[in-house]
């Protein structure tokens, strides 16, 4: 049984895909993704370089944090 609408439509993409073209199937199945871990990473790295850039263009006084 599958669990919702979007793992039976991946399911029936994926066997049109291989009776189509197997070859590119067996690519697909066998290329590795990007570990959701990596990904996560890299976004809160970015999420905290964008706050220090804003945080120094942005305010005279670094430490007051005011743009008197």
């Amino acid at each position: 049984m599958p669990l919702s609408e979007h793992d039976s439509e991946s399911r029936r993409v994926r066997k049109s895909l291989s009776k189509q073209d197997p070859r590119f199937a067996k690519n697909v199945r066998e290329t590795k993704s990007i570990p959701r871990r990596t990904t996560r990473s890299l976004g809160h790295s970015g999420i905290l370089v964008g706050l220090l850039v804003l945080i120094f263009f942005f305010s005279e006084s670094i430490l007051l944090g005011s743009s008197a």
